[in-house]
């Protein structure tokens, strides 16, 4: 069969035709992938996890906060998710070499504008930033970074805000290559550690009754994409905050700042930030700048389940010298107590130590030097500490020469009796409490910062690994180091039987 000359012309042409419209249409979906917004996207038990490393240098010398954390997605929404932050860091100080130098700008060794003199606490010394220590959050956010709710905190000193936040940088609402956010901001210093820093690098605070001071302000971050390979995107930040005192005695705050975030749009995850700020703080007509760098950057899964199997393993250890030294003390308590008195004797001892005139109670203790006593003659040896405090002096110096030998023996046995107390089952429970105590009842289990809680049953513990069967009759996997320290020792009680 013969086909025209012109039709076939047509027919190579339709083909090229449609090879160059079907490359538009590739072209047109390339350019549309391209102009997608950035968005976080941690998808349900996804594990995004960090490592990072604060320096920041005061008066004192380099302080460096370093550690790792995870991100562990929960839920996911179109437009937020739900996510579980777990980790935190721990502080190290390298003291500068001159301890008599004068500190920068009037903050001397002894504290702000006093060289070596009685100085105000430092804004910085509380020991209670949560950041420090490991913790749990959890956090909705939307998928364009900003946080809408905030269970748990992981604040940071130097008004870094919550280590959870880290890796939420706001992204464009509009798939704009430059933006800015900005908010006005309260620094509240509070006698309890419940405060929070609000998202990123600023600090925010809600009005409570527990305030000691505040002061208002602003702050504000311009972000700028600089450059994409591949799926990573580089993006400038700079950042600037005011914060001025509101009273005399009060400090007052300033931190400016830049450097470059990278974001994952593959994976919808922040990889890295190296970011450099300056923070000055202003009291008492004095002030001090702490030059500041945090930098952070994800990290592959498997290294960080080797660090929460090391972390596992330390704890296990720990647990182990605890209890070899709870039989050590049984043993040496032991080893230590004396032979026991006979009836008459302790009698006569009571008699005299209890006596009315000091002469007489003097005398008895001058015979009871290096008196080692034994368990069932402790109430002597509580006579002899009442004695150390008596109002006669010779009596209280002949007390104390006494209690001496005594202490050591009654601090080993309070220790045995405790660790033993601890192991064994109250024989005054009731059937009730027996029952709440129970692997199979249902009881309230909470994590070590008391954020979470879960009404479920005990199923088993394996691997240092807890299964519990909650209400609904699900069952959930929680690691022991997770749990507070009650829940870990009725878990492992019950894990014994």
């Amino acid at each position: 069969m013969k086909i025209p000359l012109r039709r076939l012309h047509f027919g190579v042409l339709s083909v090229r035709l449609q090879i160059c419209l079907g490359a538009l249409l590739l072209q047109s979906v390339s350019i549309f992938a391209a102009d997608e917004p950035l968005r976080y996207q941690i998808k349900p038990d996804q594990v995004v996890p960090y490592s990072v490393k604060i320096e920041a240098e005061t008066a004192a010398g380099v302080e460096t906060l370093s550690g790792i954390f995870a991100i562990k997605g929960r839920a996911l929404q179109p437009d937020s998710m739900t996510v579980e932050y777990s980790g935190g860091l721990t502080k190290s100080l390298k003291a500068k070499g001159n301890s008599g130098a004068r500190g920068p700008r009037g903050f001397g060794p002894g504290g702000f504008g006093r060289p070596g003199g009685g100085i105000p606490r430092s804004p910085f010394d509380r020991p209670d930033f949560r950041g420090l220590t490991n913790t749990t959050s959890e956090l909705l956010v939307t998928t364009a970074g900003g946080v809408k709710t905030m269970q748990g905190d992981s604040q940071l000193p130097f008004l870094l805000g919550n280590l959870s936040l880290f890796p939420f940088e706001p992204l464009s609402e509009d798939n704009k290559t430059e933006w800015a956010d900005g908010n006005g901001l309260t620094i509240t210093t509070r006698t309890s550690s419940e405060s929070r820093f609000g998202p990123r690098f600023g600090p925010f605070g809600d009005n409570d009754n527990d305030e000691k001071v505040k002061t208002g302000g602003g702050e504000s971050a311009n972000y700028k994409i600089v450059s994409t390979e591949g799926a990573l995107v580089s993006i400038s930040k700079t950042y600037k905050m005011t914060s001025p005192a509101a009273g005399g005695d009060d400090p007052g705050f300033n931190s400016e700042g830049s450097g470059t975030w990278v974001f994952n749009k593959s994976d919808g995850v922040s990889e890295s930030m190296d970011f450099k700020t300056q923070l000055t703080v202003t009291m008492q007509n004095a002030e001090v700048r702490i030059p500041v760098s945090v930098t952070w950057k994800r990290i592959p899964v498997p290294e960080y389940e080797a660090h929460i199997k090391e972390r596992q393993e330390k704890l296990a250890a720990l647990q182990a010298e605890a209890k070899a030294r709870h039989e050590k003390s049984a043993k040496e308590a032991k080893e230590k107590e004396g032979k026991q008195l006979p009836t008459k004797v302790k009698k006569e001892v009571l008699t005299d130590l209890n006596a009315k005139d000091w002469v007489t109670i003097s005398r008895r203790l001058d015979t009871m030097k290096g008196y080692v006593p034994h368990p069932k003659d402790f109430d002597i040896a509580a006579r002899v500490k009442e004695l150390t405090k008596h109002n006669v002096p010779s009596v209280t110096f002949s007390a104390k020469e006494v209690w001496k030998t005594m202490e050591p023996v009654i601090a080993a046995a309070d220790e045995a009796a405790a660790a033993e107390a601890s192991s064994e089952d109250n024989p005054f429970a009731t059937d009730e409490e027996k029952m709440a105590n129970a692997p199979d009842t249902i009881r309230e289990w909470s994590n070590q910062s008391g954020s979470f809680k879960v009404e479920a049953s005990f199923v088993s513990l394996e691997n240092e690994t807890v299964v519990l069967k909650r209400k609904d009759g699900k069952q959930v996997k929680v690691p022991l180091s997770r749990l507070s320290a009650e829940d870990r020792e009725l878990a492992e009680s019950f894990g014994k039987k």
